[in-house]
């Protein structure tokens, strides 16, 4: 009996390609797993305007924007575009009462003034610029196109 299983093995995964047949479904398969389970975060940078107040600054956003994946203290994204470098702010406010909608972001006194001296802009005013999440793509919808922004 012990023969006659080896001598159907050998035939089946040694003499035919049927080994290599399941070696690539299973990859295929496990890469599609794999590509359905990572999500990826995209987002779109709107331009703010900043208010400098004391121990922090205040920067505001306008515009028809979509703030639904936004709460109130939610940690989000903002820099100055001349030097590119990433800080971190706090979600004050969210008003989406008006036609124009308001985002108010507040951010420490130290990362603004670290973010105006690594800018190498001459300009008091530098354009501030804030990271909005717009959703979540998997993978395999952002490689093959399809799926919508969830």
């Amino acid at each position: 009996m012990h023969k006659r299983l080896w001598k159907l093995y050998t035939f089946t995964f040694i003499k035919t390609p049927i080994a290599a047949l399941f070696i690539i479904v299973g990859l295929a398969m496990g890469m599609y797993l794999l590509m359905n389970s990572i999500r990826i975060q995209s987002y779109w940078a709107v331009t703010g305007a900043h208010v400098e107040k004391g121990e922090s600054t205040l920067i505001t956003v306008q515009g028809n924007n979509n703030y639904t994946q936004l709460h109130m203290q939610d940690k989000i994204t903002w820099y100055i575009k001349e030097s590119g470098d990433r800080y971190e702010g706090t979600v004050l406010n969210i008003d989406s009462s008006t036609d124009a909608d308001r985002l108010d972001i507040e951010v420490t006194a130290s990362d603004w003034t670290r973010a105006k001296k690594e800018s190498d802009t001459e300009s008091a005013e530098p354009p501030v610029y804030v990271e909005l999440p717009q959703g979540q793509k998997t993978v395999f919808a952002k490689l093959f196109k399809k799926g919508a922004v969830e």
